[in-house]
C-alpha cells in the first residue's frame, strides 16, 4: 500500500527525486531504526522514518553546526503523504510522532530536504526546525546535483532553545 502511496507522490511532487528502483528497499532503508504511518479511514496515507545518522551525506554539516557526533542524532527519513490526503495535517502528525521518538531516545532530530522545496521547508520550520547549513549532493540516478537545506529539529519540551546561529 505505501509504495503505491509513493508512487503519487512522486509524480505529484518529485519525491523523491530520483524514483527508487525498488521502492520496498527504499522504504526500508539499511539505517532506518523506526517507521510510522499515517492513516486515514482505515487507508495507509503517509509515512515517516528515523534512521542513524552513520553514514548520511550530510552527517557532517549536522555534526559540525551542532558540536555533537553521529550517536547523538536522528535522521528523519522518508516523510510523505498521499497527494489525495494532503492538506488533513497526517505530514504534521507523522513528524510530531518521529521527533517525539527521537527525543525519548535523547536524539537530536535533524533532516535535509531539497532547498527549492518551499513547502516542505515551511513544514519544518513551522514544527521548529532551525536551518543549520546547506549542501549540494550527487548521487547515482541524479542527473547534476540537487542542493538541500539541512536542519536540526526542535529541543525536547521544556528544554532551552537553541541560539540563534
Amino acid at each position: 500500500m505505501l509504495v503505491e502511496v509513493l508512487g503519487r507522490v512522486t509524480k505529484r511532487h518529485r519525491y523523491p527525486v530520483t524514483p527508487p528502483p525498488d521502492p520496498v528497499a527504499w522504504l526500508t532503508g539499511s539505517r532506518t531504526r523506526s517507521s510510522f504511518v499515517a492513516t486515514l479511514g482505515g487507508r495507509v496515507v503517509g509515512q515517516v522514518s528515523r534512521a542513524v545518522a552513520e553514514g548520511d551525506l550530510a552527517l557532517e554539516v549536522w555534526t559540525c553546526a551542532l558540536g555533537c557526533t553521529p550517536a547523538e542524532l536522528a535522521v528523519v527519513k522518508r516523510l510523505f503523504v498521499d497527494p489525495e490526503a494532503g492538506g488533513l495535517g497526517a505530514g504534521r502528525l507523522l513528524l510530531q510522532a518521529v521527533v517525539a521518538d527521537a527525543h525519548a531516545l535523547g536524539l537530536t532530530p535533524v533532516l535535509d530536504v531539497d532547498a527549492a522545496s518551499e513547502r516542505a521547508r515551511r513544514m519544518y520550520e513551522l514544527a521548529g526546525f532551525r536551518l543549520v547549513g546547506e549542501l549540494e549532493l550527487t548521487w547515482a540516478g541524479l542527473d547534476g546535483s540537487l542542493a538541500v537545506a539541512c536542519y536540526a529539529g526542535p529541543p525536547p519540551p521544556g528544554s532551552p532553545a537553541p541560539a540563534a546561529g
